[in-house]
Order: C-alpha cells, then sequence, then structure tokens
C-alpha cells in the first residue's frame, strides 16, 4: 500500500512538472491545470478537492468549504505568502497521522506549495525586468526625441526634416549637426567645397557623440552611416551594399525621400 501510494506521489509531481514545462507563461492555465491533477495522488482520490487561493483569484475543482476535513500549506514567494494550496475531503474518514490525511501526503503538499511559490517568484521577476525593459525603451525615446530636437534647433532651413524622417525611419539621425558651426546651417547661399565638407562631418560628429551611449539599438552606427549609399558613392567612408546596416540604408532612403 505504502508503495503504491509513494507511486502515486511521483506521479503527481511529474505530472506537475510536465503542466510548468508546457505552459506558456500563463500562470493562471498552470494554477488550474495543477488542481486538477492533485486529487489523484491522495487516498481518498474519489472524494478529494483541491484548491489554490492568490488574492481574488481561486482556482479549485470543488467546493472545498464544503469538506469535512482539509489540509493546507501556505506558498511563498520571496519569502512572502503570497497564496494558499488547500486539500480537503467531501466525505469523513478514519484519523490518520493530520486528520483522515496521511504523513506523506503532508509532504507532497508542502513540495507542491514551494514549487508553485518559486515558479510565481520568477513570474514576479520577469514581469518586473519587463516593466523595467519598457521603461528604459520610453526613457531611450524621449533622450532620441530631445537629442533630434537639439540638432533642428540649430538649423532652421530644415526645421520639421527631423520630425519628417521620423515618420519614416529614424529621430536622430542629425544629431550630429550640433558641432555644425551654425552660420553653415543658416547661409542661405551656396557652400563652398570647405564648407560642404565640414557639414557633411555631421555624420561622424554624431556617431561620436552617441557611440558611448549603451543603447538597446544599434543607433550610432545606424548615425554614423545615414549618408553612406549601396553603391559605395556616400560618406563618411564611402561604405558599399551589405557592409550597411539594413537599418542605415532605411534611414539613408527616408532622409532622401523627405528631402526630395
Amino acid at each position: 500500500m505504502a508503495l503504491t501510494d509513494h507511486r502515486k506521489e511521483l506521479r503527481c509531481l511529474q505530472q506537475i512538472e510536465q503542466i510548468i514545462g508546457a505552459s506558456h507563461g500563463s500562470i493562471d492555465d498552470i494554477h488550474q491545470q495543477t488542481v486538477d491533477a492533485i486529487p489523484q495522488a491522495w487516498l481518498h482520490a474519489a472524494h478529494g478537492v483541491a484548491r489554490i487561493s492568490r488574492g481574488t483569484k481561486t482556482y479549485q475543482t470543488g467546493h472545498l468549504d464544503r469538506c469535512q476535513s482539509d489540509q493546507s500549506s501556505p506558498i511563498r514567494a520571496n519569502d512572502t505568502i503570497d497564496g494558499c494550496l488547500e486539500v480537503g475531503y467531501t466525505q469523513p474518514f478514519a484519523e490518520a497521522i493530520e486528520g483522515p490525511f496521511l504523513a506523506e501526503e503532508r509532504v507532497l503538499l508542502d513540495t507542491i506549495a514551494t514549487r508553485l511559490g518559486s515558479l510565481i517568484a520568477k513570474a514576479i521577476a520577469e514581469e518586473g525586468l519587463n516593466r523595467t525593459l519598457e521603461e528604459n525603451e520610453r526613457l531611450y525615446k524621449q533622450l532620441l526625441t530631445v537629442l533630434g530636437g537639439m540638432a533642428e534647433m540649430r538649423d532652421p532651413y530644415t526645421a520639421g526634416h527631423q520630425h519628417s524622417v521620423d515618420q519614416l525611419a529614424g529621430s536622430i539621425h542629425d544629431i550630429g549637426k550640433i558641432m555644425v558651426p551654425a552660420a553653415l546651417l543658416c547661409q542661405p547661399t551656396t557652400l563652398t567645397r570647405h564648407e560642404y565638407d565640414l557639414v557633411k562631418d555631421h555624420a561622424e560628429a554624431g556617431y561620436n557623440i552617441l557611440k558611448d551611449v549603451e543603447f538597446p539599438w544599434p543607433i550610432a552606427r545606424i548615425v554614423h552611416e545615414h549618408h553612406e549609399r549601396k553603391d559605395g558613392s556616400g560618406n563618411p567612408k564611402g561604405l558599399r551594399g551589405d557592409e550597411l546596416l539594413l537599418e542605415s540604408r532605411i534611414v539613408a532612403v527616408a532622409d532622401v525621400v523627405q528631402s526630395m
């Protein structure tokens, strides 16, 4: 009899691990499938009811409040009680170690509660990480908007260009213009070759401004390459074809289209 009970316990734990492994992150599904699996591991399986309670949510196989007897184990996540796992019998049974429950069943209940606590702690950590990543992305985009606006404020003849290119591909491609003499950006006459070379340097300047900022995207390289051309006729390095990032080529096209 004892050997049979241990087999049931092992099968239950194995089934719960399979439930967790097969799930794609839905805690609700895991909880419900877990309570569905639990009663079969208890001695009086036909009369067993299982329930997981977490906050306002309840996952159960029946009405545990109507049970003749029950046992429970707290679900702890990060040293905090996050919920409760309970098993009960709808019919009265002879006394064992803990009411009608066996000692092995207490160990199994605590083991399942511990496993659920670990799962919940992991989910909480992942949720916190996702929130942090979303917040960082929001801050990065705000930074890009501010930097892009700084460049545009110094170049009234292309006012709106940053925003227009942003609608097509990128918002910070001309940040290097803050290093170009304002007189050249505002000059109404045709630039000399030397003056034009100074203006062209804004791609290199933009790269130098951004290269040490740890963006989650290759922003500095895109800025560096946005005046390169697939045939190698661009600047500052005359890169061609697959030497350019796809994102750089997209911004380059958007830059030219908006200018046209």
